[in-house]
């Protein structure tokens, strides 16, 4: 009984190994990776959607909707990787790069991609067929082989963007591009034609060959500088919104919103600026420069009361209204000290007659005062005026100039 317990053990117990197989043959995707690669054609459900399935690389099959499709061939010329992959190893037959081929015919897998010929043709995979072969751009090389980007270059150049670029026109392979023509004007490929030239914004450029993005940078702010260091007016964008300049002291302009300059406008009268860019214009009276020339003054004024002396004779103010007054003379034997000031500077025009040794006549302020004239003459303030010249005595001398006692000495 033990015997054939133990017979009846060792008979089961194979189809108890079978038995704990079959979930694993189910279910292991080792297993499954083994069958793919025995590159057998597959049929019926399939779990990893999009996948290939390389056959014998003549022949390939897809998982699409959740089946397993036909096998079909590969296009001419060609052959793919054995085995299930993402992609499916496309490749010249005979060769591990495809793109290392020449132009290709029928139909293709890889919708969009680009084949490189020989740097100077291209194809294309479109609604699964390869297009006919096309020229690259004059000037243009592409890298050979298939890929997502054509690699466009220039020709000679690794980069084409660092090579000056002239206009294309015709047909383009890569839509969307920008070409930038001498940083100033560019194009771009659509609809697979190359546009016509258009004109970067004022005060920008473009990065000279093909890009993306036109690379556009503004331009540098120092001739605009410049020019305004040598008072002249600008035009065209500018970049510091609400900033004045002065142009020539008495004209000036703005930078006013939308970045333009506006146009020259005249300063308000008698105000100059100062010539360059500032936030202020450096506004200055240009009334006090007159003032200091002694000139007369008319229009308005800033400090109300002040006296402005023309020439030593006659004086204005600045009166109520902030307006100059007419020019007045200074009264009889006075004159003012030419420019502003508070209180004109007022002298006696006399002392100044006196301290030269003349005869004076009029008007006179210090009563009783003398004045020799040269030493052997004199005279006197008497009631307001200057008396007639008078001799000294016989044998003396005056102090020439003004006293109280003529400064009498004896005549040599």
């Amino acid at each position: 009984m033990h015997f054939s317990q133990l017979s009846f053990a060792a008979l089961m117990a194979p189809n108890l190994i079978i038995a704990a197989a079959i979930p694993i043959i189910k279910n292991d995707a080792s297993l499954l990776t083994k069958r793919q690669e025995s590159s057998g054609a597959l049929s019926g459900p399939c779990d990893a959607e999009g996948i290939f399935n390389c056959i014998d690389g003549a022949t390939m099959q897809q998982c699409a909707s959740g089946q397993w499709s036909p096998a079909s061939p590969v296009a001419p010329g060609t052959q793919c990787t054995v085995g299930q992959s993402a992609d499916p190893g496309i490749t010249a037959t005979g060769s591990q790069k495809r793109q290392d081929t020449g132009a290709l015919s029928g139909p293709c897998d890889a919708e969009g991609i680009f084949n490189c010929i020989d740097g100077a043709t291209m194809q294309q995979c479109a609604s699964g067929q390869w297009s006919p072969v096309s020229p690259v751009a004059p000037g243009t090389q592409c890298a050979v082989g298939q890929s997502t980007d054509p690699g466009i270059t220039a020709a000679g150049s690794q980069k084409r963007q660092d090579a000056a670029s002239g206009p294309q026109t015709g047909p383009c392979d890569s839509e969307g591009i920008y070409n930038c023509i001498g940083g100033t004007s560019f194009q771009r490929c659509a609809s697979g034609l190359w546009s016509a030239t258009l004109s970067v914004a004022p005060g920008t450029s473009c990065k000279v060959g093909l890009s993306v993005d036109l690379g556009i940078t503004a331009l540098a702010a120092a001739p605009a500088a410049k020019r305004q260091d040598e008072s002249g007016a600008l035009s065209g964008p500018c970049d510091t919104e609400g900033i004045f300049n002065c142009i020539d002291g008495a004209s000036f302009q703005q930078c006013a919103s939308g970045g333009q300059w506006s146009p020259a406008t005249p300063m308000a009268d008698g105000a100059t600026c100062t010539p360059g860019q500032s936030e202020d214009l450096g506004i200055a009276n240009a009334q006090k420069k007159r003032q200091d020339e002694s000139g007369a003054l008319s229009g308005e004024c800033d400090t109300e009361g002040i006296f402005n002396c023309i020439d030593g004779a006659s004086f204005q103010q600045c009166a109520s209204g902030g307006q100059w007054s007419l020019a007045t003379p200074m009264a009889a034997g006075s004159t003012c000290t030419p420019g502003q000031s508070e209180d004109l500077g007022v002298a006696n025009a006399q002392k100044k007659r006196q301290d030269a040794s003349g005869a004076l006549s009029g008007a006179c302020e210090n009563e009783n005062i003398f004045n020799c004239i040269d030493g052997t003459t004199f005279q006197q303030c008497a009631s307001g005026e200057w008396t007639a010249a008078r001799p000294m005595s016989d044998g003396t001398t005056c102090t020439v100039g003004q006293s109280e006692d003529l400064g009498i000495g004896s005549a040599a």
